[in-house]
């Protein structure tokens, strides 16, 4: 580490144990504090998302272009999506399988 990093704080074992004592009881009221979505899950979501016209993206644009080869993986296994019927997503222009 270099001298002028001085906003750096290293928990003791005393804290870290603390701390993952307070994430362990807020983890145990799911419904309350906290929800699990596999990865999966939250690629469906996105998804149906795109499929029903919820979200305006436009995957031309270079930070969305790993979001589009997402989509394409969902595709295959949901089935394709009309992107001539959605008025919020506009797809990439080379539609790459």
């Amino acid at each position: 580490m270099r001298p002028f990093h001085t906003n750096i704080v290293v928990p003791t074992l005393i804290e870290l144990g603390e701390l993952a004592g307070i994430i362990h009881e807020l983890v145990q009221e799911p419904m309350a504090n906290c929800r699990y979505y596999s990865e999966t899950d939250l690629k469906n979501r996105f998804y149906e998302a795109v499929k029903h016209d919820l979200i305006s993206i436009d995957f031309n644009d270079k930070k969305n272009q790993q979001k589009w080869q997402l989509l394409l993986e969902r595709e295959k296994v949901l089935g394709s999506i009309d992107f001539s019927q959605l008025k919020k997503a506009i797809p990439m222009a080379n539609k790459k399988e």
